[in-house]
């Protein structure tokens, strides 16, 4: 039996541009929806689930597009969509299916040096340009909201003037609250700390007295 003798033979030419590395805002090929594709609520009780996102891709060009597709890159993030590259006509998109492994995640306090959210990123290639679509999962959490401002009317010298405010939870873990306040003799919040439960709120009262000068 013969074989071939000497080195295989080679492929020259001049090597394809490398890819530049834009932000999903700043493609001027693909459009993205969302930008970033964010995981909430990833508690103890959908340990046992997965949860389901969608990422649309787009063209927004005039011209036929092939884009690639890389998976993710940790046990927590991965798509449940084909990953075959895809050719987009103009104007034409996918919708991208990403999941959410909630099963893979231990979510502990950073300060006991748990990891507190997870993060991990889908590339999305065509010829010239690659961007990088991120990915976050993040526990149960409080999230509270009070007004920025809060007026009062027809303030008079040494006496007192109230009105009420709501802090709201919107989040999904109950939260604490505590104001401090610049000056105590003059302003007083009633209750001025607490708890709040997942999608509650609390009513505080603000007094104030006018100085007479």
């Amino acid at each position: 039996m013969l074989s071939p003798v000497g080195p295989s033979p080679s492929i020259t030419g001049p090597s394809p541009p490398p890819r530049a590395l834009v932000h999903p805002n700043s493609n001027t090929i693909l459009e993205f929806t969302p930008s970033e594709v964010h995981f909430h609520d990833c508690g103890v009780k959908d340990q046992n689930q997965s949860k389901l996102a969608s990422l649309v891709v787009r063209n927004k060009t005039d011209k036929v597009v092939k884009i690639n597709i890389t998976n993710p890159r940790t046990a927590q993030f991965t798509l449940a969509s084909r990953q075959d590259p895809w050719l987009l006509s103009p104007g034409l998109s996918v919708s991208l299916k990403v999941k959410c492994l909630v099963k893979n995640m231990k979510f502990e306090k950073k300060e006991k040096g748990g990891v507190d959210s997870y993060h991990d990123q889908i590339l999305v290639k065509t010829d010239s340009i690659v961007s990088a679509v991120k990915l976050h999962a993040y526990p149960p959490r409080p999230k509270l909201a009070c007004p920025r401002l809060v007026p009062f009317k027809n303030l008079m010298r040494n006496t007192e003037a109230k009105t009420t405010f709501i802090v709201k939870n919107t989040g999904s873990k109950q939260g604490s609250f505590k104001f401090q306040l610049d000056d105590r003799s003059r302003v007083t919040l009633s209750p001025d700390l607490g708890e709040i439960k997942p999608k509650g709120e609390a009513i505080i009262t603000a007094s104030v007295i006018k100085p007479s000068t």
